[in-house]
């Protein structure tokens, strides 16, 4: 065989195991960083008040260091993006009023490195709006491996959800997939804001953009309600966070009340129709 032969075939044998390697350190550093938790945290601050807590933890699995550049929540109702903390250990000391707990000392510095087998704690600072509730349920990591490649990586388990003020904590509802409940909660909020007969009570508990006119027409369609009242529920297209609920005295086919639609979202349930 020539040498020229020779030296090619090396040369293409070198750029396959080259290019193996590379794809191998590359799924590695992708796969291997992992996130968890199943924590959802709910509490009650104001506009000038930051709520501090721990949700959530990253661990890197491979046997190398990663570098993690950006870290993100796809937040709601907050009057700007959460403070982000990152730790290595989790508290378990009961939170002070007033007092910001330990591991919140320090806002994580990014970019940060994550050596191979090691587990770190995310926390959160999170200011809600006058009169909403701040929330997020998806963390968003970017990082980088040995390579350079940037990698990202999404993690929904943790959830955080902060009423401001003038908002009631009750009205704060968990997810009715796993929250049984989410729902008899929130009917006892909606059903004590009817019986108080204050319109902007109402309009707050019937939630999103509802207006005085259509808290007014959703308190006549039911204005036969009574304290107490029984009432049945049922899941449209077996949603559990859409669901229709009729009152009724005696019997709901021959007394019922218009029915009401309720759906869930952003960790709180919204009267979306009504009669």
């Amino acid at each position: 065989m020539r040498k020229s032969t020779v030296l090619i075939t090396f040369v293409v044998f070198l750029l396959f195991v080259g290019g193996g390697i590379v794809a191998v350190l590359a799924l590695a550093t992708s796969t291997g960083l992992a996130m968890g938790g199943t924590t959802v945290v709910t509490g009650t601050s104001t506009s000038t008040a930051v709520y501090q807590a721990q949700a959530g933890w990253i661990r890197n699995n491979s046997p190398w260091e990663v570098e993690v550049t950006s870290v993100s929540v796809n937040d709601t109702g907050a009057v700007q993006s959460p403070t982000i903390y990152v730790t290595d250990s989790k508290s378990t000391e009961e939170p002070v009023e007033g007092e910001a707990p330990v591991w919140a000392a320090t806002p994580v510095s990014l970019p940060f490195t994550l050596p191979g087998g090691e587990l770190r704690y995310f926390g959160f600072g999170i200011t809600p709006e006058a009169g909403q509730i701040a929330t997020f349920d998806t963390i968003t990591v970017e990082f980088t491996g040995p390579l350079g490649f940037t990698f990202t990586s999404d993690y929904t388990g943790n959830a955080l959800a902060i009423s401001g003020e003038n908002f009631p904590n009750d009205l704060i509802a968990g997810d009715p997939a796993t929250d049984e409940t989410s729902l008899d909660s929130y009917l006892g909020s909606l059903t004590s804001s009817m019986l108080s007969g204050d319109i902007a009570v109402i309009v707050q508990a019937m939630g999103g953009d509802v207006t005085e006119d259509q808290g007014n027409a959703f308190i006549g369609s039911q204005q036969a309600y009574r304290a107490g009242m029984p009432f049945v529920t049922s899941m449209v297209d077996d949603n559990p966070r859409v669901r229709t609920v009729q009152f009724y005295a005696t019997d709901v086919a021959t007394d019922g009340l218009p029915p009401i639609t309720l759906e869930w979202d952003a960790y709180r349930w919204h009267v979306t129709s009504w009669g």
